[in-house]
């Protein structure tokens, strides 16, 4: 260990110089295989707390939030050429 740099030893043989200010958590990740695992039904979903994303496509106009405000502003447009 120099006075700014640390020589660090990798499993591979390699060495490296790295400051001695860094700081750094050693070993591997746990449970890798994680990301992989398949859900299988929508129900272990729902198990994890996520709720099912309906597509906007599939719903009525009534009940997508970005209709309403087109229809808000459509009724503020109306009403404003009404009192004018």
């Amino acid at each position: 260990r120099d006075s700014k740099y640390a020589i660090l030893k990798m499993p591979s043989g390699e060495t490296r110089m790295v400051l001695s200010t860094c700081i750094a958590t050693i070993g591997t990740v746990s449970n890798s295989d994680h990301q992989i695992e398949r859900l299988g039904k929508a129900g272990r979903n729902r198990w994890l707390g996520r709720r099912p994303r309906t597509r906007p496509v599939a719903m009525n106009p009534v009940d997508h939030p970005m209709v309403v405000v087109k229809v808000e502003l459509l009724v503020d447009t109306l009403v404003l050429e009404q009192v004018c």
